[in-house]
């Protein structure tokens, strides 16, 4: 019992001491005290840490652009497959029906819109691939580049080149004679630059 009561007078005076810190010990039966181990207060270093992220120069900024780049992106991406489907259907099959949307049924599709469709898909999945492929090739290098010379202007650099496809894709659907490969080819040159990979990298500096 003397020992326990010790024990106990030491962890109190621990907690006192270090500030939050407290160091408990437990015994088995035999008396063998087990590894002492630190218990945080997650509460003040969660508070601590949000106050010096907000204070930092950098990291805040980061964060927002990066959230306005993929608000733009999430604007438009659901609208997309809609406009190619029938800006296909038009300039490849010379469909001049109703709205390849508006038809519920996939039976009662017109056969230009469903051409129009997987013109969209094969138009999408290469944009993809393209864009992927450019990141595994540029990415070691600019990576590197980043490293040695600093994350600013790579940033930016990607940032725009991503913000280009939304300009590309607000110029599909204002003129009506544009193909939508237009934004396709624009929308793939993200991969040049990989600005998500730069902005994960400067967090984590």
């Amino acid at each position: 019992q003397s020992r326990i009561s010790g024990r106990m007078q030491q962890s109190d005076s621990l907690v006192s001491g270090r500030q939050g810190y407290a160091s408990l010990e437990r015994e088995n039966e035999t008396g063998a005290s087990t590894t002492t181990f630190p218990l945080a207060d997650f509460s003040q270093q969660q508070h601590g840490f949000v106050r010096q992220f907000c204070a930092t120069s950098g990291p805040p900024q980061i964060v927002a652009v990066a959230f306005l780049t993929m608000l733009g992106y999430g604007a438009f991406v659901a609208i997309l497959p809609k406009v190619s489907t029938q800006r296909f259907a038009i300039l490849n099959y010379g469909y001049d029906g109703d709205d390849c949307n508006t038809f519920e049924n996939y039976a009662d599709k017109p056969k230009e819109c469903l051409l129009g469709s997987s013109d969209a898909q094969d138009a999408h999945a290469f944009s993809e691939l393209v864009g992927n492929m450019l990141i595994v090739v540029s990415g070691p290098l600019f990576g590197s580049i980043s490293d040695t010379h600093g994350r600013r202007v790579l940033f930016i650099l990607g940032t725009v080149l991503a913000i280009l496809g939304n300009f590309a894709f607000l110029y599909v659907c204002l003129s009506p004679k544009s193909n939508p490969w237009i934004f396709y080819y624009v929308r793939s040159l993200h991969g040049l630059v990989n600005w998500t990979a730069l902005a994960l990298a400067a967090l984590a500096d």
